[in-house]
């Protein structure tokens, strides 16, 4: 299951759009999948939530990634044999970029969520209600994968940080 999660990890923006096109080609192929019915105008006010939230959790992952930037600050970076904290450790190794890539991509993922929602948005007067469910089911989805991912982690960080000062 490590593996699962640290390929993941490494490869967020690659697997979240694997995930994205699984589920669009098992709803191409088998499309009672998706079959919630919704009016225009509720769908529209969906629409206009997803937009609302991509680009407020960004605003908040660029605050807990200067959190993280901010940990490293306060750290002396060591070799890693000389670490005496957890955030010593991981802050002396490659799995501070790592940490920081999962942010990036979060951030960049949430940038093409808004994006492409506000495409939606700008074209919903030609678009059948049945497409504007499939961007705020996939929208949602994409929003959903990178707010989990960068808690994860944050917690993770955050959670080493609780022991390094109960030591």
């Amino acid at each position: 299951m490590s593996k699962i999660i640290d390929w993941y990890l490494d490869n967020s923006l690659l697997s979240d759009l694997l995930i994205i096109l699984l589920i669009v080609f098992c709803d191409t192929v088998l499309p009672e999948i998706i079959l919630f019915k919704f009016d225009m105008m509720v769908q529209s006010n969906i629409l206009n939530s997803l937009i609302g939230t991509s680009v407020s959790l960004a605003g908040f992952i660029l605050a807990a990634l200067t959190i993280i930037v901010s940990f490293r600050s306060n750290i002396a970076c060591k070799k890693p044999e000389d670490a005496g904290s957890p955030l010593e450790l991981i802050f002396s190794t490659d799995n501070y970029h790592k940490i920081i890539n999962v942010f990036k991509s979060a951030i960049i993922e949430l940038t093409m969520a808004f994006v492409g929602l506000y495409i939606v948005w700008i074209l919903s007067e030609n678009l059948t209600p049945e497409h504007i469910l499939q961007a705020n089911v996939y929208g949602g989805l994409l929003i959903f994968l990178s707010v989990v991912r960068t808690l994860f982690i944050l917690f993770l960080v955050l959670k080493m940080d609780k022991k390094s000062k109960n030591e």
